[in-house]
């Protein structure tokens, strides 16, 4: 049923929805999929996958059902893409992996700080 590589985003982040939008204007919908961290069927097809983690952090699943996480993601995503792929080997020194994640991180704290936005405001139903 689920298509395979693919990302879990939140829908109801724009963050992750905006991250989505431009992976999808460079990455082919048939080379890399997108489904909703939501969608709890998924979870029974994929055991692995836990809804608590994946709330967390961007997960993205390959067709070997390898599971990457965070920085991870954005390792595969420029292995994937064949105007970055050539140089993604760049990415597998540890200097690389330590960029990645530090890119990932630095996402991370943008995004919670704007889910607290969300909580402080008066004028949402949330």
């Amino acid at each position: 049923m689920f298509k395979k590589p693919f990302i879990l985003y939140d829908p109801d982040c724009p963050l992750c929805l905006r991250f989505k939008q431009g992976l999808e204007r460079i990455i082919p919908s048939e080379v890399l999929h997108f489904y909703s961290v939501q969608t709890e069927k998924i979870y029974s097809e994929f055991p692995f996958l836990k809804i608590n983690e994946c709330s967390k952090r961007v997960h993205l699943v390959d067709e070997e059902n390898n599971v990457y996480q965070g920085g991870e993601v954005i390792r595969y995503l420029l292995k994937l893409n064949p105007q970055t792929g050539k140089l993604a080997w760049l990415l597998d020194s540890k200097a690389g992996i330590q960029a990645s994640e530090s890119f990932y991180q630095a996402i991370d704290k943008f995004r919670e700080k704007i889910k607290s936005w969300d909580k402080d405001c008066d004028k949402c139903d949330h």
